[in-house]
């Protein structure tokens, strides 16, 4: 169906929508959007257009071979983080289970010794350790 132009005697088709500042709107062709051009600058004031018809988009451009690769990568390490974080989940689920049946406290306690105190005057010595000292030159 062919739109035509809304100006007297004119029988082209619409290609353009306009309005004015004040309202007034309407449908042109292209050769009478010229002279709406014309008339705002006349007028001193701007006309809005905007096209009837919506032109079919540019084609989207094909990837190079560098952004395809680059995305695989991308997919690569996502799996690869995917995996890791079910591991992640796995191990803490058993160390979770573990804490739960006792067998972790236990095996903690028997892996580290527990520090003995001593009494003994000279053993105190060694607990702190004295700051180092210069040594002297000799002249």
């Amino acid at each position: 169906m062919e739109v035509l132009c809304e100006e007297k005697d004119c029988k082209e088709e619409a290609t353009t929508r306009y309005q004015w500042p004040w309202g007034d709107e309407g449908i042109v062709c292209d050769g009478h959007r010229g002279h709406m051009v014309q008339l705002a600058q006349q007028l001193g004031r701007d006309v809005a257009f905007t096209p009837l018809h919506t032109t079919t988009p540019a084609a989207a451009p094909t990837e190079s071979p560098e952004l395809r690769l680059a995305k695989a990568k991308l997919l690569e390490q996502e799996q690869l983080l995917h995996e890791q974080a079910q591991t992640i989940a796995d191990l803490r689920a058993e160390f979770a289970r573990s804490v739960r049946a006792g067998r972790f406290a236990a095996q903690v306690d028997s892996d580290v010794e527990a520090p003995t105190a001593s009494t003994d005057p000279a053993e105190s010595h060694h607990a702190t350790p004295s700051p180092p000292t210069k040594p002297q030159r000799s002249r």
